[in-house]
């Protein structure tokens, strides 16, 4: 791969997904690209579990009760517990989300799709969702004492909201339009396996957690 390659795929590594994919540079870039992306993603969903377990509870003793035995209250051991679980989490989207990319595909018309394409492009468009969460929780740990003064704070919580909703329905949007333009699907099923389904479970979801936040 040439030194104008390299750095056209860390441009659009971070800045515009849709041509990274449309490029087809995770089926050229090496391994180590892989991992990177893998492990990133990872990162990003294990900050993703903690933050969205405290959000759900809008008592703090409850906050205290349900996360201390895993995020603890320093910031090195809430980084050590989302390094160690990275990994796992980076394998559950690559072998879980990969998989269900690639039946949604076969019910939209193509069934001849390669799941491992399938499992990078999730991987990848996994990190591009979690990734302002990610830049959140850096920030945070400079200009916060620690995890409890963070994730206790109104202003974090709701710009913790915003990013990770926003960016979900960035998924949305870029996992229909990958799986419109690269693969052989039929243009009314992949709309309802990658448009409207999707937006229907956002939906519902973001119904559950008013309703838990109002309660």
């Amino acid at each position: 791969m040439s030194i104008n390659n390299k750095q056209s795929i860390w441009i659009d590594l971070f800045f515009n997904p849709i041509a990274y994919l449309r490029k087809n540079w995770i089926i050229e870039s090496d391994k180590m690209m892989t991992i990177f992306i893998l492990i990133l993603a990872g990162t990003s969903n294990a900050i993703d579990d903690i933050m969205w377990k405290v959000v759900n509870y809008n008592i703090l003793e409850n906050i205290i009760a349900e996360i201390s035995d895993k995020a603890l209250f320093s910031w090195w051991i809430y980084w050590l517990y989302v390094i160690i679980n990275s990994s796992i989490k980076g394998l559950v989207i690559w072998v879980i989300g990969g998989w269900w990319f690639n039946i949604r595909l076969g019910f939209s018309g193509d069934n001849k799709s390669d799941i491992k394409k399938c499992r990078s492009i999730v991987v990848y468009l996994n990190m591009i969702k979690s990734l302002p969460v990610f830049m959140l929780i850096i920030i945070s740990t400079i200009f916060f004492q620690d995890i409890y003064s963070t994730y206790s704070n109104e202003f974090i919580q709701i710009l913790y909201a915003i990013l990770f909703n926003s960016m979900i329905i960035t998924l949305i949007y870029f996992e229909y339009r990958i799986a419109f333009e690269k693969f052989d699907v039929d243009k009314k099923r992949v709309k309802i396996w990658f448009i409207y389904i999707p937006s229907v479970l956002f939906i519902l979801n973001i119904g559950f957690y008013i309703n838990g936040i109002v309660k």
